[in-house]
């Protein structure tokens, strides 16, 4: 893309030379034809056109003229419209309608400006697109156990729910706003990452060390669902920030036992590949398709839409965008019977 725009700025620099030569070869031309003919038909003698130089600039500066009126038409039609073509589609894009796209037909000399004007279009139209989803989203995910809640409490404070009910109502409704707190600190930590340019308070620390602790944490949860657990790596130490990285594992390691089936597997397995470490989050449990696997780091997306409740659908983006701010990358794989989240960052 670079080298076509680099061939049409050379193309128009070649253009207006031989633009100015062309004004100045027919001036010349024009001028001395008109000399040629005064002389001709006796009109001014030779001696008297010499001493005639007024006459000499008057014809030269018509000719210029007339000549520059006729250039400046055709500058218009086949330089300056595709010009003014592109600033309508600016003002377009500025006003928010992603849908204008630049054609300009056979004109080689803008057919690079235009594969870019629409190429930042259709970018821009994307993310609008993943904008406003992620607004819908956010706004259902928000919305929802706020009417939960809400509902809930009327009908404790109607009196009508049998004692034994109770418990269970003020159970549902902690668990509601456990949900909006986490929901809310997920969103916060998201465009905090997503602002942030830079790691300023990178340390290395024993990675192995940390995600056995994020086991840990997750004990309660992996027992309750009687999960055989698989540690199979060496001692590995990263140079990363200590904090961000907990939460991709604490991230990786929740969304494994979430979706892992009763006295199923969950494995982890570190290895380093150049001057890479990767770690492999692996839980058994139901395949994921394809269509799920290239939107599940989207925020809010959720593949299981049966079990929405059991999280907010950001808990992936959070994990993605952290990697890549370490320079890495993250990957989902999915087989029958077998899910593998995978994260490569530099050592």
């Amino acid at each position: 893309m670079k080298n076509r725009f680099e061939k049409t700025k050379k193309r128009l620099k070649y253009l207006y030379a031989v633009g100015i030569a062309a004004v100045l070869l027919l001036s010349s031309w024009i001028t001395t034809s008109v000399e040629f003919m005064l002389k001709s038909f006796g009109i001014l003698s030779e001696e008297a056109l010499e001493n005639s130089w007024y006459i000499v600039g008057f014809v030269s500066a018509v000719t210029c003229a007339i000549i520059g009126f006729a250039l400046s038409g055709l500058t218009n039609r086949f330089i300056l419209r595709p010009i003014n073509v592109l600033l309508d589609g600016m003002d377009s894009l500025a006003g928010g309608n992603f849908a204008k796209r630049l054609d300009f037909g056979k004109n080689e000399a803008f057919a690079a400006l235009a594969e870019s004007f629409n190429a930042l279009a259709e970018e821009l139209s994307k993310t609008e697109i993943l904008r406003n989803d992620f607004i819908n989203n956010f706004s259902h995910e928000f919305k929802t156990p706020i009417v939960s809640i809400k509902g809930l409490i009327s009908l404790l404070e109607s009196g009508r729910v049998p004692p034994e009910k109770e418990k269970e109502y003020l159970a549902i409704i902690e668990e509601e706003i456990d949900r909006l707190s986490s929901m809310t600190t997920n969103v916060l930590m998201l465009t905090k990452i997503e602002n942030q340019g830079i790691l300023t308070n990178n340390s290395s620390y024993n990675l192995s060390e940390q995600i056995r602790t994020c086991i840990l944490l997750e004990e309660r949860k992996w027992t309750e669902k009687k999960l055989e657990l698989s540690l199979d790596f060496d001692e590995y130490t990263v140079r990363a920030t200590e904090d961000l990285m907990k939460q991709v594992w604490l991230n990786l390691i929740d969304n494994a036992i979430k979706y892992s089936p009763r006295g199923g597997e969950l494995r982890i397995e570190i290895g380093r590949i150049g001057g890479y470490l990767e770690v492999s989050v692996i839980n058994s449990g139901n395949r994921i398709s394809e269509e799920d696997l290239s939107k599940i780091f989207t925020k809010f997306y959720q593949a299981d839409k049966s079990r929405s409740k059991s999280g907010n659908g950001i808990g992936l983006s959070i994990v993605k965008s952290i990697v890549e701010l370490h320079g890495g990358t993250v990957r989902a794989e999915s087989a029958e019977g077998k899910n593998t989240f995978t994260v490569r960052i530099p050592a």
